[in-house]
């Protein structure tokens, strides 16, 4: 996954689902003013046909100033070589 965290100090909040079962929640650990990858790996039982991959902010939504963001760049999903 390729991304890129908010530009405040500490990390914003993030869930990512595949099939609506969560393989990851917490800090984003993508860095801040660029973009980076990171590898996440989802769980054999969690795939079926025609899968679904969410990545959602789950950061507090009222913030006058603003949100923390947090950005998708691409995403590639293959094999792990066994």
């Amino acid at each position: 996954l390729s991304a890129q965290d908010d530009d405040a100090e500490a990390p914003c909040k993030i869930r990512i689902a595949c099939n609506g079962k969560t393989i990851f929640e917490g800090p984003s650990k993508f860095v801040r003013f660029g973009w980076s990858v990171e590898k996440i790996t989802i769980p054999f039982a969690c795939l079926k046909r025609g899968n679904v991959l969410t990545i959602e902010n789950i950061e507090d939504m009222n913030n006058i100033s603003g949100p923390p963001w947090f950005m998708v760049n691409y995403a590639v999903i293959k094999k792990a070589v066994q």
